[in-house]
């Protein structure tokens, strides 16, 4: 595939025989780039999904040659990844757990991919809806504050349930500008108002406890947290954690991960 080539192309790659397992990526007719892994297990009804990733035409536009030559070889990622598993599909399970022979999906490589390129990306997991609430951080509630970190979570006028996490370690970063890496990120998760209202109480109660969960993890680590991503992280992130919980229970949920341009601060130095 190349970037090259004109829009609303989505190339196809069956990963298994009975074609439940496959990817799609290519340009839509805004120019935006998709990545889409349908993934369904014949041995196990129960286990089936959809991610979708959308990356803007802007980013696409204004990548450097190193990430262009990325997505140019991403058919050949895509070959590599399930290779060992052309014949069978792939082992049963959720989209970022990794299974019991630790082999993660595609998309789930893919998503790490992007955050560590600083590439920014809206994620659909069994939703193609999109509800972008714009500063919505005033409007709910601040569950843990440290810093230049920050997570947010609740309920939103809309009827959404919004959970937030904003990264930084721009304070530490300016304290030993030689010695560490300047990190920072911005993700929201957002259950739609239609799914959050007809979850059972049973999924609402396991939703609500991350804000206990969350001043556990943070409140009660005295050096606070590392700097890494928002996945892929040995620590993990608790929104790390609370997309894990999403797709275990099986909610539907947008996710939109942004990485802001480099500090004002961090360029002066």
């Amino acid at each position: 595939m190349s970037l090259k080539k004109e829009n609303n192309k989505l190339q196809k790659y069956y990963v298994d025989q009975e074609e439940e397992h496959y990817l799609e990526f290519g340009f839509n007719s805004k120019g935006d780039f998709i990545l889409i892994e349908n993934f369904a297990n014949w041995l196990n009804k129960d286990i089936k999904w959809v991610v979708q990733f959308i990356i803007d035409k802007s980013q696409i536009e204004s990548l450097d040659e190193e990430n262009r030559q990325y997505f140019d070889n991403l058919k050949k990622d895509i070959r590599d990844t399930y290779a060992d598993f052309s014949e069978c599909g792939f082992i049963a399970g959720l989209q970022i757990e990794l299974n019991e022979h630790y082999f993660g999906f595609f998309s789930d490589e893919f998503e790490v991919d992007l955050q560590e390129k600083k590439i920014n990306y809206t994620k659909f997991y069994n939703t193609s809806d999109n509800n972008d609430e714009k500063s919505i951080q005033t409007d709910i509630e601040k569950i843990f504050g440290w810093e230049n970190h920050k997570i947010h979570m609740g309920v939103s006028p809309y009827g959404n349930m919004i959970f937030i996490e904003d990264f930084s370690n721009t304070t530490s970063y300016l304290e030993e500008p030689y010695e560490i890496k300047e990190i920072f990120w911005y993700v929201k998760f957002t259950i739609g108002k239609k799914v959050w209202d007809n979850l059972g109480k049973k999924n609402v109660d396991v939703i609500l406890d991350y804000k206990n969960k969350i001043r556990k993890k943070y409140d009660e680590n005295e050096y606070h947290y590392p700097a890494g991503m928002q996945i892929a992280n040995e620590n993990e992130f608790i929104s790390d954690q609370f997309e894990l919980t999403l797709q275990k229970l099986d909610i539907a949920y947008t996710k939109d991960f942004h990485i802001p341009g480099s500090s004002i601060i961090a360029k002066w130095l």
